[in-house]
């Protein structure tokens, strides 16, 4: 059956239909139009990489035409517009070998009245613009050099001075800097002028406007390292102010835009970010201070390069366009003229396509903008003709008679409108919806976010857990043991799901929250009733790889050792392996975004087992020297500048001396590299002298005590004394080894740190772990399974080792430490072979004070046997990735780091034997400033309460009985009787009845008074609040088999002297509820859970 009638008011007809057979009856309103496009690809040859590209009518015919940079081939390529949309071959234009452009702008830039173009000579430090003829052809100027050592990024082009004459600014990569060339006139500018935005800036895109309305233009400016926007406010003589800086924390803004986007005269910005996949909104206030930032999402992983603001559909108001490189679409977010904007839509650029940037214009004359893509891994522009077609927009389903039984609640606001909105745990559909904009009796937004196949989500909780200041939602899913976490942005949209593991057959059944190790992050705990647990997971920071490999050619490589270095001064990182069993070493030159050349393979002396890489000829490039254990030597390979090395130089360690690691220094303070080697069995350190001339002194030895086997060597101050001292990892002896420098190529005599009995420690790395301005001292321990840290106090003396667990099955491998997750505190990264095939990269994230996480494992694989590990940005996006090699597998892992989640591994704390916690609730039990949680346990019929010890631990379970055959089902903290004391309540499921039970702040409780909830009533949850306004806590509880909402009027005393009960009707079922203003009238109203009636039901208080 059909009905046709306007639903909604809006004056355009709607279609109401019923659904028989889905029990269901459709609504479809909100008829309207939408934008599709027909897509034609244009070649931008083989190899090419086109990045950016622009339009303009560079032939005056009245039809724009798409000129794109092509990175690799070093071109400009122009594609001229055929006059129906349609466009000819490309036409290049030279910019020079090595020029790699990737940036360009279409502007008459010598006011001739023709259009001109300008690119970025990334290879040679400056601008080269082609002037335009205006009919398709062009003359190549000279090259406008900018900076000395660094490229420039972004161009923007305005008149700065007012002079009626276009000046060039440009954003100068790797540095702190600005460069702004004055216009001369016909064309020429005056030499670079740079301006620094401030010491830890690093600007990537550039924008000139008028920000403050004061009629001299400004600049804006992008930081993609540390995340942050930078406006310099200019004062019109060439001078500029000091920069507002606006943080954008984790959002690294590698593109913006500029407009009016809600139609208040004053200039808006857009930015967007890779790192997140997010764009940001700025909206201005007039004088150069903007609005915090509203984030849409482009989608997880979808990697927005470039942000544009056009009209795109002709309704006055300015849109939002993006490029999505891995997203391989371009988003349309269209605005609404009051600064908000819809839901993405996208169009697809083709799989794999890795689009770079979008420019828009009509290209068929139609009066509809149409848009042209550079797809750079497919070599192509990508033009997208427009047109719209009708459809409805908008359908709402008001179920019949479907089952989503939803179990739980929660509330929050998560668009920030002020307003309560509410998300449910629909179980038997395994989704969670959320309900926003309540206009009476109805939510005008009800989205719906998958939480997988089979999960049957059970609880949902509501916190900030990444620390961005936005709602977010953690799911528990009892089927199949996961935790999701929807991290959420400012509009009430969320990104992908977080999956965390509660473990097999764990049957997690309640979560609470608090920071329970005073980090300032959101903890959560667990209630796992199919294990009897509690699983308590940290909150942190925690970055998420891809786990990719690189196959060796030849057979039987056997890799054990791998660096990292910019060997062909490409300012891209490049990789070395050695390949034991092969006698080689393998180079491969990076691309900056992952990806590597095929290897080129150099011989070494027998089984090569460490390499180091430094200038060791002074010609500023990277030279490698190798350690070859079966050979008894070291070999030198200098390199060449395009990333090739001249055949090894071998300098002999000794007879039987199996050198295994090997570092250059300059040890003796000649300003000349030097190479330093741990001799594994004649117990030695190797001091190779260098003459700066890529030649070597003869080995001076320096001997350890017999059976120190020394596996690993390191060079750093550890005595503060700005002189190099050595360390040694002492297999044998279970020690570390230091000798101190004199500064001269000689040492004291040396000194050990004991890393244990039978520890074995293999592999050592340095570092300020605490941030004490000491370098402190790190080990594996492959034996005891441990890593150790050695904090030190500055004077070559440090306190006794710390160690940390690495599990069981752990078999170290190596040590390293970097700031993974960019925090500033530097983590622990170990190599670990593990056991039965089960290799992975351990992390300890570090978070201040020398303070560290639980151990995070990352997988390599089943029967991946990881061996050495390098880490660095190898893809360019100014996070840290991981390279390691697979020895068994003769392969090379790439881990790529992409999102973060904001939990990891947890620990287990076991509630007793067959004790069923099926509700966990945090709060401070003894009043010691530390949170601590209690459970109720369904199989034993108690409470268990746990006291935590401020650091993220626990103390053992403290157990309170609820009565025989009780069945404790729903508990929650909170001060009942105004003593200060936290008192807890728990629901009784088989004895129909709810316990008070008193504190005292000393973590010890007392049974106050049990009030009945009716015969069979069945209780199956507690909420506590004050709802009616008293000062006194109120206990609300459902009923499921009553079909009851009980409320418990609070009182001074700590008991309840009123009961109110609202009935909800046959069947309901009620399962969860909530408390908020759901109708801004600031009475607290009542939201529950109808798992029976398979609705969620509001109570509005009215009085």
């Amino acid at each position: 059956s059909i009905v046709i009638g306007d639903y909604d008011h809006d004056n355009k007809l709607d279609i109401a239909i019923s659904n028989n057979a889905t029990n269901n009856i459709l609504i479809l309103t909100k008829y309207d139009v939408f934008p599709t496009a027909m897509a034609v690809s244009y070649s931008t040859s083989n190899g090419s990489k086109p990045l950016g590209v622009a339009v303009g009518d560079l032939n005056n015919d009245n039809f724009s035409d798409i000129i794109v940079t092509n990175n690799a081939s070093n071109t400009v390529g122009i594609f001229m517009n055929l006059g129906n949309g349609t466009f000819a071959n490309q036409i290049e234009l030279n910019v020079g070998d090595y020029s790699s452009p990737d940036f360009v702008i279409v502007i008459d830039i010598n006011n001739d009245k023709q259009l001109d173009i300008i690119v970025n000579d990334y290879q040679k430090y400056g601008v080269r613009i082609f002037f335009g003829y205006g009919n398709g052809s062009f003359t190549a100027g000279n090259l406008i050099v900018t900076a000395n050592t660094t490229a420039p990024a972004y161009i923007s082009v305005a008149d700065l001075n007012d002079d009626t004459i276009l000046d060039i600014i440009v954003a100068i990569t790797n540095s702190t800097n600005i460069g702004i060339l004055f216009g001369s006139g016909n064309g020429k500018f005056k030499d670079v002028i740079t301006q620094q935005i401030s010491a830890d800036f690093y600007p990537v895109s550039i924008l000139v406007n008028d920000f403050n309305n004061d009629h001299i233009l400004d600049i804006v400016a992008s930081d993609t390292r540390k995340g942050g926007i930078a406006i310099l406010m200019g004062y019109g003589n060439q001078s500029y102010g000091m920069p507002l800086i606006i943080p954008t924390y984790d959002d690294l803004p590698n593109s913006l835009a500029v407009g009016d986007l809600n139609n208040d005269h004053r200039l808006d910005i857009v930015y967007a970010s890779k790192s997140l996949s997010t764009i940001g909104i700025l909206l201005g206030n007039g004088n150069g201070t903007f609005s915090n930032i509203t984030i849409y999402s482009t989608g997880a992983g979808t990697w927005p390069q470039n942000v544009v603001l056009v009209d795109f559909n002709n309704d006055t108001q300015l849109d939002i366009a993006v490029a999505n490189e891995y997203g391989y679409t371009i988003s349309i977010f269209f605005g609404l003229g009051n600064g908000s904007f819809t839901q993405q839509i996208t169009f697809p650029t083709g799989y794999h396509s890795r689009s770079q940037f979008v420019a828009f214009a009509d290209f068929n004359n139609d009066l509809q903008l149409d848009f042209v893509a550079s797809n750079k891994a497919t070599y192509e522009i990508l033009v997208n003709l427009i047109y719209f077609k009708s459809d409805f927009t908008y359908q709402t389903s008001y179920f019949t008679g479907s089952s989503p039984h939803p179990l739980s609640v929660a509330i929050g606001d998560f668009n920030n409108d002020n307003r309560s909105d509410i998300v449910v745990a629909n179980s038997d559909n395994d989704n969670i919806q959320l309900l926003f904009e309540y206009d009476q009796g109805t939510f005008l937004n009800k989205p719906i976010y998958s939480t997988g196949l089979s999960s049957s989500p059970q609880f949902v909780l509501v916190a900030d857990f990444n620390k961005d200041k936005q709602v977010d939602i953690a799911v528990i899913n009892s089927q199949n043991g996961i935790i999701d976490v929807f991290l959420g942005y400012s509009n009430g949209t969320f990104d992908e799901p977080s999956i965390i593991s509660t473990g097999s057959e764990t049957l997690p059944k309640s979560i609470s929250s608090g920071d329970f190790n005073h980090d300032n992050w959101t903890d959560i705990v667990v209630a796992n009733s199919g294990v009897d647990n509690i699983g308590a997971y940290l909150g942190f920071d925690y970055p998420t790889f891809t786990n990719d490999t690189i196959i060796i050619p030849g057979k039987s490589a056997v890799p054990i050792c791998i660096a990292v270095g910019d060997f062909n001064n490409d300012h891209n990182w490049d990789l070395v392996v050695c390949n034991a069993q092969l006698q080689s070493i393998g180079v491969y030159l990076g691309y900056g975004n992952g990806t590597f050349t095929v290897p080129t393979s150099y011989p070494t002396g027998d089984t090569p087992k460490s390499i180091s890489i430094g200038d060791l000829n002074g010609d500023k490039i990277n030279d490698l020297v190798v350690a070859n254990r079966g050979e008894n030597t070291i070999s030198i390979f200098i390199g060449y500048e395009n990333g090739s090395f001249q055949p090894q130089v071998p300098y002999s360690t000794g007879s039987s001396s199996s050198p295994t690691s090997a570092i250059i220094s300059d040890i003796n303070n000649d300003s000349k590299l030097d190479i330093v080697v741990a001799n594994r069995d004649s117990n030695s350190i190797g001091l190779f002298v260098g003459y700066g001339n890529g030649l070597f002194q003869n080995q001076i030895l320096n001997l350890l005590p017999n059976g120190s086997t020394p596996r690993w060597v390191i060079v750093n101050d550890l005595n503060h004394d700005d002189i190099l001292d050595i360390a040694v990892a002492n297999y044998g002896l279970n020690n570390i080894g230091i000798f101190f420098g004199y500064g001269n190529g000689s040492f004291r005599d040396l000194i050990t740190l004991s890393t244990g009995n039978i520890s074995g420690p293999v592999s050592i790395a340095t570092g300020n772990m605490n941030n004490d301005k000491w370098i402190d001292i790190i080990v594996a321990n492959v034996n005891s399974k441990t890593v150790g840290l050695f904090l030190g106090n500055g004077n070559g003396t440090f306190l006794p080792q710390i160690t940390y667990s690495t599990g069981s099955q752990s078999d170290l491998m190596s040590v390293s430490v970097a700031d993974i997750n960019n925090d500033t505190s530097l983590d622990i990264i170990l190599v670990d072979l593990g056991s039965s095939g089960n290799g992975n990269v351990g992390v300890f994230y570090g978070y201040g004070g020398g303070k560290f996480t639980l151990h995070t494992t990352y997988e390599t694989g089943l029967n991946f046997d990881p061996f050495s590990i390098v880490i660095h940005d190898f893809d360019n996006d100014n996070r840290l990735d991981m390279a390691l090699v697979y020895s068994n597998k003769d392969s090379i892992g790439m881990m790529l780091q992409r999102r973060s989640k904001p939990f990891a591994t947890p620990f287990l704390i076991p509630t007793g034997k067959n004790s069923r916690p099926l509700s966990v609730a945090a709060g401070d039990l003894n009043n010691d400033n530390h949170l601590d949680f209690t459970t109720a346990n369904s199989g034993t019929n108690n409470i268990g309460i746990f006291l935590g010890d401020g650091n993220g631990g626990f103390s053992g379970q403290i157990t309170y009985s609820t009565g025989n055959s009780s069945t404790p089902i729903s508990i929650a903290v909170g001060h009942f009787n105004n003593d200060t004391y936290l008192d807890i309540v728990v629901a009784n499921e088989q004895t129909n009845n709810i316990m008070i039970f008193q504190g005292y702040g000393n973590g010890i409780i007392t049974l106050l008074t049990i009030y009945s909830t009716g015969i069979n009533s069945v209780p199956s949850s507690i909420s506590i609040k004050d709802i009616n306004k008293d000062d006194y806590l109120d206990i609300v509880i459902t009923d499921y088999n009553s079909n009851e909402i009980l409320v418990f009027i609070g009182s001074n005393k700590g008991n309840f002297s009123k009961l109110n009960s609202y009935s909800l009707g046959y069947n309901a079922g009620p399962k969860s509820v909530a408390i908020a203003d759901i109708n801004n009238d600031s009475l607290y109203d009542l939201i529950v859970a109808n798992y029976g009636t398979n609705y969620v039901e509001i109570l509005l208080q009215t009085c």
